[in-house]
């Protein structure tokens, strides 16, 4: 106990200088695993075992480590234990903080995520490969089914829910090189609709934190960043559901409803508009609702913009996508843009791109398309070029500029039209 108290001494004077940090929490999942897990039968341990471990557990969680906090930084609030509550009880969704596994873990679809939405969300996550040329050097086969490529998989069931959930929203491609980054669409689906549920939930939710941000070697997994630091299409998602300003428009009892969400620390003063593009060639935007807003921070306004169930009942599921657009009614410059569609992407109606550079200097490009574009992917063989956006969708005819650094020639572009129409 002694030990214990001395090393969180240490660790609170090392930390607490940082203005990034908000809460002390004691440990990861060790109140859950001891009361859902079946730790007790499954190391054999006796009721006397079990009341010592118990008992020193609420030492150590909460005694000795608030006390030390609460003498060393009173400013920040102390938990001990994240989660508070199991993702399998109802409690977890009304109260403390939230992991919620039933995707991923429990095999549930992506859109469960719109439904269990609790006050803190602090662990939720999905698995996605890195790219292929972070393999170079690092095996000696590049094959799905090459045993030096597999053993960088390390959950038991990681390669068979990946595919579960591609038969679901994309359909398993065939080669490792396809099947990186689709599996990186997949992953940037699922969690931005974790995370974009979570925003529409505010003040409800007050918090949403994604397991995992970064790797430390080469490994199919939760990540956001590579080992080599070098972004997944999931980081960039993320940073777009991060934004100060959100939007986001999903289908109700009502019909298409828009949400709209300031936090941050400054008036927004905004033009919604909400339009659908069909994904043939030569289509062109319709205007079906626009409004105006003056947003302050911590604001957020529900049904912002509504499209009646009634007058979608022409329209096509496969065809048809739904873009919500956030103008700035200063500099008219589009802040924000939000793509909803009926149906999961393997089941749009995509027609094969045509992505073209229109121009380039030493740190941008410009890309075009001729038909609505899922999921533009920039990358290199080399793992030298960065971007400051990717995975992003293109309308047709839409001119977007993209910052980089590295090697312009060796930049190569692809997009799930392409995929799946090989």
């Amino acid at each position: 106990m002694e030990n214990v108290r001395k090393e969180a001494i240490e660790q609170v004077e090392r930390l607490s200088h940082h203005p990034s940090l908000v809460l002390w929490c004691g440990n990861n999942e060790s109140d859950e695993g001891w009361h859902n897990w079946g730790w007790q039968k499954q190391f054999n341990y006796s009721v006397a075992d079990s009341m010592k471990i118990w008992k020193d557990y609420q030492r150590i969680f909460h005694s000795v480590i608030p006390a030390v906090i609460d003498s060393l930084d009173p400013s920040r609030p102390y938990w001990p234990s994240s989660p508070s509550i199991g993702w399998g009880r109802k409690e977890s969704m009304t109260q403390g903080d939230s992991h919620y596994w039933g995707v991923w873990w429990g095999m549930e679809d992506f859109e469960v995520y719109k439904k269990k939405t609790g006050r803190f969300m602090s662990e939720y996550g999905f698995q996605s490969l890195p790219d292929v040329s972070l393999w170079k050097n690092v095996v000696d086969t590049l094959s799905l089914s090459s045993s030096g490529f597999r053993n960088h998989q390390k959950h038991p069931r990681g390669f068979e829910t990946i595919d579960n959930y591609f038969g679901r929203y994309f359909n398993i491609p065939k080669s490792l090189e396809n099947y990186s980054y689709v599996s990186q669409l997949q992953q940037a689906y699922g969690m931005k609709m974790a995370m974009d549920a979570h925003r529409r939930n505010f003040p409800y939710c007050r918090g949403t934190l994604f397991w995992q941000f970064n790797d430390c070697w080469p490994v199919i997994s939760w990540s956001a960043l590579d080992s080599k630091e070098r972004e997944k299409l999931f980081y960039f998602e993320a940073k777009r559901s991060f934004d100060s300003l959100f939007i986001s428009t999903v289908e109700t009892e009502k019909g298409l409803s828009t949400t709209v969400h300031v936090d941050g620390v400054s008036d927004k003063s905004i033009t919604l508009r909400l339009y659908y593009i069909r994904t043939d060639k030569n289509a062109e935007p319709v205007l079906i609702a626009e409004n105006s807003f003056k947003l302050s921070p911590d604001s957020i306004i529900h049904d912002a913009l509504v499209f009646p169930n009634l007058a979608m009942r022409n329209l096509d599921t496969a065809n048809v996508v739904f873009v919500t657009e956030a103008e700035d009614n200063f500099t008219f410059r589009i802040l924000k843009r939000d793509y909803f569609y009926r149906c999961r992407p393997k089941n749009l109606l995509l027609q094969p791109a045509q992505i073209q550079m229109l121009q380039r200097d030493s740190t941008t490009i410009t890309l075009t398309a001729d038909v609505f574009t899922y999921g533009v992917y920039l990358y290199d063989d080399t793992v030298e070029c960065s971007f400051n956006d990717n995975g992003f969708h293109l309308m047709p005819g839409e001119k977007k500029t993209i910052k980089y650094a590295g090697d312009f020639s060796k930049i190569k572009s692809s997009s799930f039209n392409i995929i799946k129409n090989r």
